[in-house]
């Protein structure tokens, strides 16, 4: 996967756990507890973390042996 579609997975995972910490979801997503919607942000957290550091860690190059 190339570098910039990591960076928008992680910019868009970023801005949904931003969102979801303001409440705004709320709004239309009504969650069965605080857990639930925490348990949300953690997932859209983690996963723009994870993409933003595959989005910058430098490609391994193979050796051929």
């Amino acid at each position: 996967m190339s570098r910039l579609k990591l960076a928008l997975i992680s910019l868009t995972s970023f801005s949904i756990a931003a969102l979801l910490m303001a409440g705004i979801p709320q709004q239309y997503i009504h969650f069965a507890g605080p857990e639930n919607e925490m348990g949300c942000f953690f997932i859209a957290f983690l996963m723009g973390g994870v993409t933003l550091y595959g989005a910058c860690t430098p490609d391994e190059k193979q050796s051929i042996r």
